[in-house]
């Protein structure tokens, strides 16, 4: 006489068989080994592998009715695991804002498909080779313009627009240094050109320019890109603009703000094309602000259509192929380097010796000319001019830049 039923062996389980009709039925799970499951009629895993954009490994475990969300345990290079999921440092290719670090995944130069991890408000430049300067015959021409070729070897990320005053006050607790404020508010809501601090901040010194570098740096967990010393107002002399220090750059390799070389400046600015403007060549009555530039009036801030001299929203113009604002017109923008010749240095150059020349870079041109004869012959991606770091001027601001890992 045999029992009905008798225990039996499955894959990673235990079971039991019934006698039925004449014969042992099917062997039938009872219970799984530790870390399985009864699924159907198996004994699977409580985890499994799954797939997950930029991880290298990722699993679902079971819940106890089914498999839970797919989390990411590794990573591929230029990702960390947060939260579950594999999210992009600086320069790293994204689809939405949630897949950045930075929480902002920036519009590449070629549309979606090359998005690219950026902080906010600032674009991904990636590194190439371009011809500085400009060509012999272009209208406007410096004689200190000779083209040549350049490589930047680094991609990076370029603010989107001039820094503006509303960021600059946020940084500054309130102080802004600069000559054109909006001052039309009611109830709180203000009106005019430069409404709510929209308009870049100009009026600063280029050393309260890389004080104000130095401390987003800081206040984000960044290692500055500056060494400052001999500060006029103390350490936070920038703030009004008047202020600031002496500055030793630490190299293209810190993973703080900064400002660009002069080199990355014009790269940026023309953003593939080879013509005075983004939009095509300027011409003729360069020297002048009533000739109307059909490739400079609808991307510049210019003496022809700034309109009573001074300053305007930044990104009211059209931007370029990077997705830059402002790259000419509206205030003449502070680079990193020393002003001189050219550079012999082809591949990510820095500009002149600090001991050739007392003045600094600045590129663009403004409202009016960038303190020179207005004319549209400044409103140009090679046109070079330079002020000492310790001058102020209504048409002098500047944008920030990093170096992508």
């Amino acid at each position: 006489c045999l029992s009905d039923t008798r225990s039996c062996t499955i894959a990673n389980g235990t079971g039991s068989q019934s006698y039925a009709s004449g014969s042992w039925g099917s062997c039938s799970i009872v219970s799984c080994y530790s870390s399985y499951h009864v699924e159907s009629v198996a004994c699977l895993s409580d985890s499994l592998s799954c797939a997950l954009a930029n991880a290298t490994s990722a699993a679902q475990t079971w819940t106890g009715s089914a498999y839970g969300v797919c989390t990411a345990s590794a990573c591929a290079s230029g990702y960390t695991v947060s939260g579950g999921a594999c999210i992009g440092s600086l320069g790293t290719a994204c689809t939405l804002n949630a897949s950045c670090a930075s929480g902002f995944c920036a519009t590449g130069p070629t549309g979606t498909a090359n998005d690219r991890c950026a902080p906010t408000g600032m674009n991904y430049i990636p590194a190439g080779t371009f011809t500085m300067g400009s060509p012999i015959g272009e209208v406007g021409r410096g004689t200190d313009e000779t083209q040549h070729s350049v490589t930047i070897s680094r991609s990076g990320c370029l603010g989107r627009t001039e820094v503006t005053q509303g960021q600059w006050k946020a940084l500054s607790g309130g102080t802004n240094p600069s000559y054109f404020q909006d001052t039309t508010c009611t109830n709180g809501t203000c009106y005019g050109w430069n409404a709510n601090d929209s308009g870049p901040v100009e009026y600063i010194k280029w050393r309260a320019a890389v004080g104000f570098a130095n401390a987003l740096s800081a206040a984000e967990g960044l290692t500055p890109c500056y060494l400052l010393d001999s500060c006029a107002g103390g350490a936070e002399g920038w703030k009004n603009g008047l202020g600031g220090c002496q500055a030793i750059f630490a190299g293209l390799e810190c993973d703080g703000y900064r400002l660009p070389t002069e080199a990355e400046w014009e790269y940026a600015a023309r953003a593939g094309t080879t013509t005075a403007t983004y939009l095509g060549n300027l011409s003729g009555g360069v020297d002048d602000c009533t000739t109307t530039q059909a490739n400079l009036d609808g991307v510049a801030w210019w003496c022809k259509n700034a309109g009573g001299w001074r300053t305007r929203a930044v990104g009211s113009k059209t931007s370029n192929a990077f997705g830059l604002f402002d790259m000419l017109g509206n205030v003449s923008e502070w680079t990193g380097d020393w002003y001189d010749t050219y550079p012999a240095t082809l591949i990510d150059p820095l500009g002149a010796d600090t001991s050739s020349t007392s003045t600094r870079v600045n590129r663009g041109g403004g409202y009016g000319g960038s303190g020179y004869t207005p004319a549209s012959r400044h409103e140009r991606a090679a046109c070079r001019h330079s002020n000492s770091a310790q001058d102020r001027s209504t048409e002098l601001g500047f944008r920030l830049a990093r170096t992508a890992p």
